[in-house]
């Protein structure tokens, strides 16, 4: 099977997990000896400020590294699949990318990178934990219709995660029906039926 890294994984009504109902993975990573992704689609009530001030309250030797009113420092952390891991950046910025998912979009998750990060302008989706696959097991969740996949691009990695999983599988829809020759007969707006 050819990698996926830099598709998304979208969640089909037939994939019972419940870590996964609805969502949206980003493919970081994908080889034979297995699969990490990031779930685009579920953010925290957590802050990066706030997760730093509770480090800094349950450890007074650990200052807190960043200045806490930077406007990053309230972005949300989003619960980047079931594994816990260290903290990950996905962002827009060349140059403080570690590794690049796909032109445009890079991780990091290196402290000096993240503090950077957090002080510059770059677009930056913040992840705690990540979605894990041993090798084959991703390959059988597809081969029994757990997963749509989907082209990502920067833009739509970055956009707004509370209606990603609809636009993906509206976008999937259309591409099979048009496959079938039925796209033209689809309006826009499918209200206006």
């Amino acid at each position: 099977m050819e990698s996926l890294q830099a598709k998304f994984l979208v969640a089909s009504p037939k994939l019972g997990d419940p870590n996964f109902f609805r969502t949206v993975v980003l493919m970081v990573q994908h080889d034979e000896e297995g699969a990490m992704g990031l779930v685009l689609t579920r953010p925290s009530d957590m802050t990066m400020k706030a997760v730093l001030s509770q480090i800094e309250a349950s450890d007074e030797t650990a200052p807190l590294p960043y200045d806490p009113d930077l406007p990053n420092m309230e972005l949300p952390i989003f619960v980047g699949g079931p594994v816990p891991g260290p903290l990950i950046a996905v962002h827009d910025l060349l140059d403080y990318s570690e590794s690049e998912v796909m032109p445009g979009l890079y991780v990091a998750t290196q402290r000096a990178t993240l503090h950077r990060l957090l002080e510059s302008d770059a677009t930056i989706r913040l992840f705690s934990g990540y979605s894990g696959w041993s090798a084959g097991q991703l390959e059988d969740e597809l081969r029994l219709g757990g997963w749509l996949i989907y082209d990502a691009t920067p833009q739509l990695v970055l956009s707004d995660p509370d209606s990603l999983w609809d636009t993906l599988v509206g976008r999937i829809g259309r591409e099979i029906l048009g496959l079938r020759g039925f796209e033209r007969h689809l309006p826009d707006d499918p209200s206006v039926n």
